[in-house]
């Protein structure tokens, strides 16, 4: 009966049961707010998990390129491991899709080779990114390069199409571009240097690991609060509407703040002697870049990374 036509479906890492909207093994990444069962939050028109988790190449050449900026990285903070930690930023057979890193075990790996707190939480965004339950899609491109955003794998295109970059985050998939050859930087990292042109690393970590997952955490935690208040009866539907609004924009805020931490964070364990103050990611009513972030704030180790 489980096994009838449309009763059951297979992705890489769940088995569903479309009627349940349930999963049949347990979820290899829980969320404590949610049943070890739960798959797509519940909602599969709105969320999507086609393999149960990945980031993705937009292509084959753009996988390869993050591939290479992770093991810059990689190489800055542990030479003699660099080749064990690369060993689990692997594409899989498909050549552009991330194979699922056993956390447990790399974390074993970052512990054996006395890894900084530093250190570990960068690492550990790329892990979070490979292992988290929406889509991620990277394209690194260089200038004049021709791209196809339609033709990545699994990718719903009309979610992103066309969108202001670098980064688009949405529900259950996000879309991040950055140029292969970055430009200087004019003002935002002190102490000022005209000359700056920040690592595709820095801007790599910051868009994906600072602002997708920084937002993504936040909403999460949020709209997981509303949400119980809401079934307890404790507040009404117009409510629950009026605080899934103020989740929205307070987690964008809040993913602002850590990408800017995730910034300062990079830049600390490169070893580049320079710090974002945060005044293009605090901006005001105009949109303008406004006063520095809290100096504590800003260089913290954002909370989702520390895990």
């Amino acid at each position: 009966e489980i096994k009838s036509e449309g009763n059951s479906y297979t992705a890489l890492f769940w088995e569903y049961d479309p009627r349940l909207v349930r999963r049949w093994n347990v979820d290899p990444r829980p969320n404590i707010s949610m049943s070890p069962y739960n798959s797509f939050g519940g909602n599969p028109i709105w969320f999507g998990d086609p393999l149960g988790d990945t980031l993705r190449g937009i292509n084959e050449t753009s996988a390869m390129r993050t591939q290479e900026t992770i093991t810059e990285t990689v190489d800055k903070i542990s030479t003699s491991g660099c080749e064990k930690l690369m060993s689990y930023f692997t594409i899989g057979k498909d050549k552009v899709t991330y194979d699922k890193i056993d956390k447990s075990a790399f974390d074993k790996t970052a512990n054996e080779l006395n890894l900084s707190d530093d250190e570990k939480a960068l690492l550990n965004g790329y892990v979070t990114a490979i292992n988290d339950d929406k889509a991620h899609f990277i394209g690194i491109i260089k200038p004049g390069e021709k791209y196809d955003l339609s033709k990545a794998k699994n990718i719903k295109a009309k979610l992103f199409l066309p969108f202001t970059g670098p980064t688009a985050n949405a529900p259950n998939q996000s879309v991040t571009l950055i140029n292969f050859s970055q430009q200087p930087a004019t003002g935002q990292f002190h102490p000022l240097n005209s000359s700056f042109a920040p690592p595709r690393g820095m801007i790599l970590a910051h868009e994906i690991i600072g602002h997708v997952l920084g937002e993504n955490f936040f909403w999460k935690n949020w709209t997981t609060q509303n949400l119980t208040l809401y079934h307890s009866g404790k507040i009404n539907m117009a409510e629950y509407l009026t605080r899934e609004k103020t989740a929205m924009l307070s987690a964008s805020k809040a993913g602002a703040l850590a990408s800017v931490q995730v910034y300062n964070l990079y830049l600390r364990v490169m070893n580049i002697k320079m710090e974002d103050y945060g005044e293009g990611h605090n901006r005001d009513s105009n949109n303008k870049p406004g006063l520095p972030m809290d100096a504590n704030q800003r260089v913290a180790i954002p909370e989702y990374l520390k895990h």
